[in-house]
């Protein structure tokens, strides 16, 4: 339950019996209920007869807290979307405004921009706004052995790390890859919003393998 500002919350039991209420603070004195203004968690006693005695559930009270828009990454990707929550203990009425509508919680978008609800709790009408902006993810390779690569060897491939699924031009999957084969490598990758990016193509070539070393035997005669 939520405390609103300059308010109390009632809790009370329908049990029958003699009442010890605890809260943060310790106890506190009151019969079947009591009236708290301080968040924390409160539960009662109940004494029923001598030698008989219960402890409530346990309620938690948390003070009224400003609302606020939450997105994951504050993102969308062209072709895709996002989602954006409005993160409140305390919503009794919901309107987003243009380009939205509705009263839901959460809403889906699929374009960048600035997107705004009304939200009352507590009686407290609150404006407020969340940006949105174009993602313009990147991908790059990088080569995990610089040395020479001769022929019979391979190359081992790194694609940056950021995203979900690496599809390779090979039609190998994942951020590292070994090529034994010369000529172009890329590779798309993608998140699972929706987000994809193309990298540079890297043309690999190999050395041939040094010729195996050739000696001469010289007749040595005394």
């Amino acid at each position: 339950a939520v405390i609103c500002p300059n308010d109390s919350v009632q809790i009370l039991s329908e049990a029958e019996g003699e009442f010890l209420w605890q809260g943060p603070d310790g106890p506190i004195q009151g019969e079947d209920n009591v009236w708290i203004t301080e968040s924390g968690e409160y539960f009662a006693e109940v004494t029923f007869y001598e030698g008989c005695a219960l402890v409530s559930n346990t309620v938690e009270l948390v003070e009224y807290a400003t609302p606020f828009l939450y997105s994951e990454d504050g993102t969308v990707c062209a072709g895709g979307s996002t989602e954006i929550w409005i993160i409140s203990n305390s919503m009794e009425t919901i309107e987003w405004l243009p380009p939205l509508s509705g009263n839901d919680s959460t809403q889906v978008v699929t374009q960048p921009g600035t997107y705004s609800v009304e939200v009352t709790g507590c009686e407290i009408t609150t404006d407020i706004s969340i940006d949105i902006i174009q993602a313009n993810p990147e991908v790059s390779l990088s080569v995990l052995n610089e040395d020479t690569v001769c022929l019979g060897e391979s190359y081992q491939l790194q694609a940056s790390e950021g995203f979900d699924e690496y599809q390779w031009s090979q039609d190998d999957e994942g951020p590292v890859i070994n090529v034994e084969d010369p000529g172009p490598v890329w590779v798309v990758a993608s998140t699972d919003d929706g987000c994809s990016a193309i990298s540079d193509t890297l043309n690999l070539t190999f050395e041939l393998p040094p010729s195996s070393p050739q000696y001469v035997v010289e007749p040595f005669c005394e």
